[in-house]
């Protein structure tokens, strides 16, 4: 047989936390066909980059393996696709849908419609926030969750996508006011509307509580609307009313609606935000561990300690210092200090917000050894809560993957590389189904998809920060969807006198994990 690509004298992380081990894989017809292991392995980095190449120089187990192209991946890492299982990329997919910010990252799978806030489907007229994240101009607005499945079919994506329905999206469609519990009938409305979302292929539903879009929907009525998640062994995902002071009493709300539906519950970007929480994310991974001894509860996380999302005069109250990262009406404010901004406009926070009009901002609310103590439990994900805005965004859109690697496990030494990939690959892909069916994402094996990154674990680096937060990662040389490269690194393209880049393959699938 000749195979479309063979990938050799690399290390390879089956995603599942094993050590790794030097192999030639060889990929066919978007599967893992073939992979030939040499009978080394470890699960630290090697003390060089040369030493790794002196390891394995001569071990090619290949020469048989006969493909279309080669790659040498000497001295490299080759993972499963890193999975981000909390993104805001609903549009990107459609309007950027090279998705360099992703696949740079050797990210290959995406999981949309988070928060509460989904671009399909949506209303007519004029959305609140933060619904109206995204509606900016020129992004394209879906009454129908059919057209947008639709669309994603016609223009696929470099990645493929999990879809999450919003439960503000459902009630801005069925509810004439947002700042009020849904009544009985509207509760049904909701239950429908998600019911044939969920036929179309969404893969669950999301809430965001903690927005006023959602701020009085009582437990009662998410209980109730996302009851059609019971029929079809849909997930559930959840940005909690609180994570500040009132956290733990969030979390409870979320334990009790996990365990009321019966189905996947994940807890979005846990964060112990605001001076009041520093520190308490000890008590909350105890009750996390607790609970998910008798419910399926999950938790994802970012490595930075600052959040983002829209502007709000009281989350700015809680943080050490805000930036204005996306601001449509006057976007020569993007990048400055919220609270300098007030003073030179001489006015209130609140007043201030309002006058800026619909944006966002990056707020420093976090304690350092509360983001390393979530971020470093066994059972945490990775998710970037990357929005892709004009303005400026948070660098998490285009670094967290490779922060993980190049900070968690290189400098602070905080995580092994099996455990760090493990939380990017394996666990996420078990968590939200993925890992099942004739083609398993989230592992390397026979048969599972081929999708892969490939990386150098000396190297690799975030290189996106508050300043300049749209670039691309170091570190990163390869990466596979459904077989196909769609992003080649510097150092590889080097190699192989090729161009570093994005690629035009757009193999991106829709998902449900279901």
């Amino acid at each position: 047989m000749i195979y479309d690509e063979v990938i050799e004298n690399v290390w390879i992380h089956d995603g599942l936390g094993s050590p790794a081990q030097q192999a030639d894989l060889a990929i066919q017809a978007g599967r893992i066909a073939e992979i030939r292991y040499g009978g080394h392995f470890f699960d630290q980095l090697q003390p060089s980059l040369e030493q790794s190449r002196h390891k394995t120089k001569g071990h090619a187990r290949s020469p048989g393996m006969r493909a279309k192209e080669r790659v040498d991946g000497m001295g490299m890492h080759l993972a499963p696709g890193f999975i981000d299982v909390h993104t805001h990329d609903d549009a990107a997919l459609l309007l950027q849908p090279s998705m360099d910010f992703k696949v740079s990252q050797g990210v290959t799978t995406v999981v949309t419609g988070n928060c509460g806030v989904s671009i399909a489907p949506l209303p007519e007229g004029e959305l609140a926030m933060p619904l109206g994240l995204v509606d900016v101009r020129g992004n394209p607005r879906f009454h129908r969750f059919q057209d947008y499945i639709e669309a994603l079919h016609d223009q696929p994506a470099a990645t493929h996508a999990v879809v999450l329905i919003g439960h503000s999206a459902l009630r801005a469609c069925t509810m004439d006011r947002l700042d009020r519990e849904a009544s009985a009938s509207e509760v049904r409305a909701m239950q429908a509307l998600l019911q044939h979302c969920l036929e179309l292929g969404a893969a669950g539903a999301s809430t965001g509580t903690f927005y006023p879009t959602a701020a009085k929907a009582s437990t009662q009525e998410i209980t109730q609307v996302l009851r059609p998640l019971c029929q079809c062994g849909g997930i559930f995902t959840t940005h909690m009313r609180d994570e500040s002071e009132d956290l733990m009493a969030s979390i409870e709300e979320t334990i009790a609606i996990g365990k009321t539906l019966g189905v996947r519950t994940i807890i979005s970007h846990h964060k112990c935000a605001g001076p009041l929480a520093h520190g308490q994310s000890t008590r909350s991974l105890a009750r996390i561990e607790e609970a998910a001894k008798t419910i399926e509860l999950g938790f994802d996380v970012y490595p930075y300690e600052a959040s983002s999302t829209m502007l709000l005069a009281d989350r700015a109250a809680l943080s050490r210092k805000t930036i204005i990262t996306s601001c449509p009406r006057f976007p020569q404010y993007e990048g400055d200090d919220f609270d300098q901004l007030s003073r030179d406009l001489g006015l209130e926070a609140k007043a201030c917000a309002d006058y800026l009009g619909p944006s966002a901002a990056v707020y420093f609310t976090m304690d350092e050894a509360d983001v390393d103590r979530i971020v470093t439990h066994p059972q945490s994900m990775i998710g970037s809560d990357g929005i892709p805005l004009q303005g400026k965004p948070h660098p998490r859109l285009w670094g967290t993957f490779p922060r993980v690697l190049g900070r968690y496990v290189r400098e602070k030494k905080l995580l092994s590389l099996p455990q760090a990939i493990r939380k990017m690959t394996g666990l996420s892909a078990a968590r939200f189904g993925l890992d099942r069916g004739p083609l398993p994402r989230g592992r390397i094996a026979i048969d599972a998809a081929a999708d892969l990154v490939l990386f150098d674990p000396q190297q690799v680096l975030d290189l996106a920060d508050y300043d300049q937060p749209e670039q691309a990662s170091r570190g990163i040389e390869a990466t596979w969807v459904a077989g196909q490269r769609v992003y080649t690194g510097p150092v590889l393209a080097a190699a192989e006198g090729s161009s570093a880049g994005c690629r035009p393959a757009r193999p991106g699938q829709i998902l449900s994990g279901r």
